[in-house]
């Protein structure tokens, strides 16, 4: 199969709508034994980003799956900022990033609410999903993408703010280093 071209978007979901359009009946991700194409997944981006809240940031706490690709998909795709966290980070970390990012809604699964704020919403997600509409926003490659923590040199939490033209620069050099394309399969843990 011939290697994907990948043009120059400014932002993530700018260039996964053009990959979709492309490729819709590709698999895009394999989740233990689910294979999902392309507009499948797009589908489930869709829905999720229907029903976030109108917030700038939204927290991420969930297990590697499907779920957690397509929930930082549909937060690009909605115009907003994710803050990622795994599920087995100390409680008291994941509470100082809410805090730090004034973080008011995570996307999680029931079994990891009690790791929140009493003042943090759990906007809890489970398969399948029923359809809502996403009226997509205009996203420029100078907005907000994720905000990663590291625990800095004091040990408290300290957030970076990565742009979405500069996560498209990482994907641009990750597919010039790998040449990545339709068929190929690679391992994310």
């Amino acid at each position: 199969m011939k290697p994907m071209s990948l043009p120059k978007y400014d932002t993530v979901p700018a260039a996964f709508d053009a990959v979709v359009s492309r490729w819709p009946d590709e698999l895009a991700v394999l989740d233990g034994n689910r294979p999902w194409i392309f507009s499948e997944l797009n589908a489930l981006v869709n829905d999720i980003a229907g029903i976030l809240p109108d917030e700038p940031r939204m927290g991420i706490i969930l297990d590697h799956s499907i779920l957690m690709i397509a929930s930082m998909l549909a937060v690009l795709k909605a115009g907003k900022a994710y803050v990622p966290m795994e599920p087995d980070f100390p409680v008291e970390r994941i509470r100082d990033i809410l805090q730090e990012a004034e973080i008011r809604t995570v996307i999680t699964q029931k079994a990891y609410t009690d790791r929140l704020l009493p003042d943090v919403k759990p906007l809890i997600l489970t398969l399948p999903m029923v359809h809502h509409d996403l009226r997509q926003p205009a996203v420029s490659g100078e907005d907000p993408a994720h905000i990663l923590y590291t625990s800095g040199s004091t040990g408290r939490p300290k957030g970076v703010c990565v742009l979405q033209r500069n996560l498209m620069h990482y994907v641009r050099a990750f597919h010039h280093e790998f040449h990545n394309g339709p068929g190929d399969i690679m391992l994310q843990g």
